[in-house]
């Protein structure tokens, strides 16, 4: 149970990729802005925002250098920077930029939850968890969601517990917290709570096939084997 957590851990763990171009860019408009004033650093940064939405991260770091030499650095373009760095493959670099914002703003949710991932991605859970916890002080779904995976991944499902707990006092009773706690229950070898949640859940969304497996394993757990067999045959 606890290698299945780490497994849906990592597979959120990964940052968030440039977006592949769709249409007419804004680029063509900023390329001639920054033409004409090319140390305008506030135009610099802006287009390396485009340029990374577009996949040239190289030519978006370009600029961010350009433009940190022009002015000090504002806490958003270094969270910029970290990202680019992390779509790069330079999770080092993007952990040197993302230790250095969180020192001066520890208050940052997005720059802590982007340093848990990278951590994740290089084998550190530990630290993962730390960054990832207090990032759930401004929750959001796939936030509250990877903390509490990492929480079960190391075994404490105590803490993954409260995260669900206070996530779902944040957010609202949205399924996929309320089956995240199912799955908590069945890690905590508690069957029979899981599969009440699910069967309460899979009411009222009869047609998904993933809750479907995960109330056959609950009922597995509880030795109703030949109802989950005829719930993963379904």
């Amino acid at each position: 149970m606890f290698r299945l957590y780490l497994a849906l851990s990592i597979s959120l763990a990964t940052p968030t990729a440039a977006a592949k171009p769709t249409g007419t860019s804004p680029i063509t408009k900023l390329d001639k802005q920054v033409t004409m004033s090319p140390i305008d650093a506030d135009l610099r940064r802006a287009r390396a925002a485009a340029l990374h939405q577009l996949g040239r991260l190289d030519d978006a770091l370009a600029d961010l250098d350009v433009a940190r030499r022009v002015s000090p650095e504002p806490p958003e373009s270094t969270a910029l920077r970290a990202r680019i760095l992390a779509d790069a493959g330079r999770a080092v670099e993007a952990l040197d930029a993302l230790d250095g914002l969180i020192t001066a703003h520890p208050q940052s949710p997005a720059a802590l939850e982007l340093r848990g991932r990278l951590r994740l991605r290089r084998g550190d859970p530990l630290g993962a968890m730390e960054d990832l916890e207090a990032a759930c002080e401004a929750p959001t779904l796939e936030r509250v969601l990877l903390a509490a995976r990492t929480a079960v991944s190391l075994a404490q499902i105590d803490r993954a517990t409260e995260l669900l707990r206070r996530g779902r006092l944040a957010l609202g009773d949205d399924p996929l917290l309320v089956v995240e706690g199912a799955r908590i229950e069945l890690a905590r070898g508690h069957p029979a709570g899981a599969f009440a949640t699910l069967e309460a859940l899979l009411f009222d969304h009869p047609n998904e096939p993933a809750w479907r497996l995960l109330r056959a394993d609950a009922q597995a757990a509880l030795g109703q084997d030949a109802e989950a067999q005829r719930e993963r045959e379904a």
